[in-house]
């Protein structure tokens, strides 16, 4: 029984000695990949309140980037997180829209 037990041991060991080594190095390939691209952008999510004259159009076009996204594909993530059925937002109420920023916040 104990000769089975340092067999798997072991062999349990040596599978996470592997998956540990696997994994640094596909996260080391996947980090310096979007490095060498340059341009690194992180997702952060704020809560606004929605001015007259606002539309989700220019709402887009101010905290959207379109490096990372279109505008109409920015429109109806907002519109999905936020449950807007259509295009109209009403002065006074708060919108939960997103942002893309380099800086690590």
């Amino acid at each position: 029984m104990e000769r089975m037990r340092k067999k798997y041991g072991k062999r349990f060991l040596f599978l996470l000695l592997f998956l540990g080594i696997y994994l640094f190095t596909f996260l080391s390939f996947s980090v310096k990949a979007e490095e060498e691209r340059g341009e690194v952008y992180y997702k952060y999510y704020t809560s606004i309140r929605i001015e007259e004259g606002d539309t989700l159009w220019g709402l887009a076009r101010e905290y959207g980037n379109e490096a990372c996204q279109s505008v109409p594909s920015y429109i109806q993530e907002v519109k999905k997180m936020n449950h807007l059925t259509d295009d109209r937002i009403h002065a006074g109420r708060y919108l939960t829209v997103f942002y893309y920023s380099r800086e690590v916040k």
